[in-house]
């Protein structure tokens, strides 16, 4: 017998019914897989902006740690280098000067806003669009800090398997001029140049040593995660006592003729006497720390710190997309040696 001809019952009924329920389900789930694989594809976007400073008023003596002689260095080849957003920015025909004046704001002294401006991922943040320029102002003015580097960019942000850091570091660079000891002249000043330049060092010499230098990563996981891997240099003096070697001085020929002859011969006088060295200390800053979002953040160091925010940022489809299809980044992995502060190298 057909199945047409079997009677209608309401057990049947329902059966055709939960055939027709998980078809919808399989659907939908497939529907809802496809969304999910979207959404992998398509990971939120950040503003991170930093502020890294000085404690002017510390010293070699200042604390009663011990600083190691061998910090090591962090990672920075491994980092996504910045690249110019003012320069990007003025080639898509940008005014940046109305951006500074639309960042000003009016007359009342408050700040506004920074403007809604499209730059893609990876490039700095012209000043107009940072969030922590008050920051900055407050900590020029101020006689116990003295601000390192400002810098913002944008990026997406994944887990923290695929998520890759990002070289930053400041202008100033510490002087070349050194004797084989590490001593280096007091009378060689400190040089600048521009700030993410892709210059090549000329002549084939050695740039000299950066003052800031290192990385910075963002990664999500059920939060955010920023790692912060810097090393700051500087010159610092250190005075400690020598002896210092005077010969006897000949009063007369008759003395350099006879003193063979005295019973007491004259000897060297040995003194002490303070010699004031200046070197080359370095400090690393490591440290991981969960973010809220829209909150600003420190990380704090006896000699130097970190202030730092992270916003949500709204990109263009055309930056998702470029963005997804390298997303997968190597990760930039902290040395688990060195989790501890150091010190004291060029």
């Amino acid at each position: 017998m057909f199945l047409r001809d079997r009677p209608v019952t309401a057990l049947s009924v329902v059966m055709r019914s939960a055939l027709c329920i998980s078809g919808l389900l399989f659907v939908g789930g497939v529907m809802a897989a496809g969304n999910d694989a979207e959404k992998e594809q398509a990971p939120p976007w950040y503003e991170v902006e930093i502020v890294v400073l000085e404690h002017l008023g510390s010293g070699p003596g200042s604390t009663n740690e011990r600083w190691s002689d061998s910090p090591g260095m962090p990672a920075v080849e491994q980092g996504i280098e910045l690249k110019n957003g003012a320069q990007e920015l003025a080639r898509a025909g940008v005014d940046l000067l109305k951006l500074v004046a639309d960042a000003a704001g009016g007359g009342d002294g408050k700040e506004a806003s920074p403007p809604n401006v499209e730059l893609p991922a990876y490039y700095t943040l012209p000043k107009a669009l940072l969030r922590l320029n008050k920051v900055e102002r407050s900590l020029k003015r101020s006689r116990n800090y003295r601000p390192l580097l400002h810098v913002g960019w944008r990026q997406p942000v994944v887990d923290r398997e695929r998520a890759a850091s990002v070289h930053v570091y400041g202008d100033d660079l510490l002087p070349l001029e050194s004797t084989d000891d590490g001593l280096v002249s007091q009378k060689t000043m400190s040089q600048s140049v521009p700030l993410f330049t892709d210059q090549p060092v000329d002549g084939g010499i050695a740039a000299p040593p950066r003052v800031l230098d290192g990385t910075v990563r963002l990664s999500v996981a059920r939060y955010l995660h920023l790692d912060v891997d810097l090393l700051f240099r500087r010159l610092e003096s250190v005075t400690r006592m020598v002896d210092v070697v005077t010969p006897p001085l000949e009063n007369s020929l008759d003395d350099a003729l006879f003193s063979s002859f005295d019973a007491h011969p004259k000897v060297p006088a040995t003194t002490k006497r303070a010699l004031t060295e200046t070197r080359i200390h370095a400090y690393r800053l490591m440290e991981n720390r969960r973010m809220r979002s829209g909150e600003v953040h420190h990380l704090d160091h006896p000699f130097f710190a970190v202030i730092a925010l992270v916003t949500p940022y709204e990109p263009p489809i055309a930056e998702v997309e470029k963005a997804s299809e390298a997303v997968a980044v190597p990760i930039t992995t902290v040395d688990e040696t060195a989790k501890k502060p150091a010190a004291s190298a060029p």
